[in-house]
């Protein structure tokens, strides 16, 4: 629901350009710090197309109302980011490498790689001054603190659950086990019920004709 109430608030912006509002289409770009079990990639992106569905074929037109009302997406996994450092791409995503931090807040890393790109250059540059510069490196702590007391509700909230969950399936399991205790018992009542009945009328039929012979005499 985050990501999809920031959507809407950069839907409802208008930009200026030349001191003319326009309504600019949207990019979206997810960076995720989790990873999505159903896709093992560090990077997608998720495309669109314009479809005849009369015809049956793909639209090469673009339209502006159809640009500013839907996006193109990219949803970069940060956990599923390896060593590789290849393509251009490869050099970008390097920046979000979880590893070789050197504090144990995990805001500093070693950098790896020599930047040879100039767009890995200045994003290393702007992340360097804002991890070692004192304001907001503390910025980044406050943050860091927020998430980890939000993180430790939620946990504490999923454990309750999950207890509160295991306590309600052993009390079903618990009174199943009582329902089919009392219903075998039922069923053994009754079957002892079925036995007596039976000698009853095997009782009756020898009583019965037992009255018919002495009737005879």
């Amino acid at each position: 629901m985050r990501f999809r109430n920031y959507l809407a608030e950069q839907y409802k912006k208008v930009d200026l350009i030349n001191n003319h509002k326009v309504i600019l289409p949207i990019t979206t770009i997810y960076i995720l710090g989790y990873k999505l079990p159903e896709l093992d990639y560090p990077c997608i992106k998720i495309e669109r197309n314009y479809k005849d569905l009369v015809n049956k074929k793909i639209i090469t037109e673009k339209s502006e109302f159809v640009e500013c009302l839907t996006q193109d997406s990219y949803i970069v996994q940060v956990n599923r980011i390896t060593d590789r450092y290849q393509t251009p791409l490869d050099k970008l995503l390097s920046i979000f490498e979880q590893k070789y931090f050197i504090d144990e807040n995990k805001i500093i890393k070693e950098y790896k790689h020599l930047p040879d790109n100039e767009d890995v250059k200045i994003a290393t540059d702007i992340l360097h001054y804002t991890g070692t510069n004192p304001i907001e490196r503390k910025k980044i702590e406050i943050e860091q603190e927020a998430w980890r007391t939000v993180n430790a509700a939620f946990d504490d909230l999923k454990n309750e659950l999950e207890t509160k969950i295991i306590e309600f399936k052993n009390a079903i399991t618990e009174k199943t086990n009582k329902i089919e205790q009392q219903s075998e018992i039922l069923d053994n009542q009754a079957k002892a019920l079925n036995e007596k009945a039976k000698e009853l009328n095997e009782k009756d039929s020898i009583i019965a004709e037992l009255m018919k012979k002495l009737s005879n005499k």
